[in-house]
């Protein structure tokens, strides 16, 4: 049996142990060996695809912090995007579309690894990740808001990448959440993954969906919690359908210590135009327009900002569509 065990990696059902002597003790001992060995090889298999190996070795020396069923426990939530990623591919072809995603991807993984999250799940060009198990970690949130701004930082480089080899710039946004899920190993014997359940990954989505490149939003459940060490450029009270009251949504653009982040300033001015150009807004949810036209002005415009002048207000991060009219 220890030779089945050792060379070949089969574990047999445990040997009866018929004496109390020295015998019967060396085998005891050998069967809690190999119910050990067994569930090592669990978790490595379980967690391996999904967690960095530091995380992994962390879980075999963990006595605590580790239920492989499924429990209640408070999980950061980060959901990643792509902003406009869906019509770029229409510009693409196929292997391009392809070697742009799996470049992007392969980079956010390797950071989020670095920061001890835990990949989700991939959802096209969208990344769900979530700090606080299968390892508790006290620090979760300012781990997941550190990991963001890296992530963000990074960004500069993949679009160096891509103009050198002849592909578009991308720029992505980013949601953070904090709150209790379900967590736990999901699916059948057959197909299986460790995940999390939850309407807290919902409302991280959704946070996500009112970013735009290149900036974080983080709920207040996050930022309570890191709010002594976090940089925010600005508030924005939301309305969610389904919830009453507005949620602040923080727009993170640092960390302090131990992480010492910061996003490039991005507030400067915009060029003026030698001649104004009428425009044509719509505001949009999704993909449908929500009202009826309004007409107004570009008057200024650079990278990544641009100055509008109207008659009607815009709420702040209401997505539009500005169609030029000349």
């Amino acid at each position: 049996s220890a030779i089945h065990v050792t060379q070949a990696g089969s574990y047999c059902d445990p040997i009866k142990v018929r004496t109390s002597d020295e015998v019967g003790q060396l085998t005891s001992a050998f069967n809690e060996m190999m119910e050990g060995l067994r569930q090592r090889d669990f978790i490595r298999d379980t967690f391996g695809r999904y967690v960095t190996k530091e995380v992994v070795d962390e879980l075999l020396d963990t006595s605590d912090g580790l239920k492989l069923g499924g429990e209640v426990r408070e999980v950061t939530i980060m959901f990643i995007d792509i902003r406009g990623f869906t019509p770029l591919c229409k510009q693409l072809g196929p292997d391009q579309v392809i070697a742009i995603l799996n470049s992007y991807l392969s980079r956010m993984s390797t950071i989020i690894g670095k920061y001890k999250g835990t990949i989700n799940e991939f959802i096209g060009d969208a990344i769900l990740t979530f700090f606080g198990a299968p390892v508790k970690f006290g620090d979760s949130p300012a781990r997941a808001v550190a990991c963001a701004l890296a992530m963000q930082l990074s960004m500069e480089e993949v679009n160096r990448e891509n103009r050198n080899r002849g592909l578009p710039s991308l720029s992505m946004g980013i949601g953070i959440n904090t709150g209790d899920v379900i967590v736990g190993n999901i699916g059948s014997e057959e197909r299986a993954k460790y995940g999390i359940v939850g309407h807290h990954i919902n409302l991280a989505s959704r946070v996500e969906g009112m970013t735009v490149g290149g900036q974080i939003l983080i709920t207040p459940s996050t930022y309570e919690q890191i709010k002594d060490g976090v940089i925010t450029r600005a508030v924005h009270p939301v309305k969610f359908k389904g919830v009453e009251e507005k949620i602040d949504l923080y727009d993170v653009i640092g960390i302090n210590s131990p992480y010492n982040l910061m996003l490039p300033d991005q507030t400067t001015g915009s060029f003026p135009l030698k001649k104004p150009i009428p425009v044509t807004l719509h505001r949009m949810k999704g993909k449908k327009e929500t009202s009826s036209e309004m007409k107004a002005r570009l008057t200024q415009f650079s990278h990544p900002r641009a100055t509008l002048e109207g008659s009607d207000r815009i709420d702040p991060l209401q997505e539009v569509r500005i169609d030029l009219t000349e």
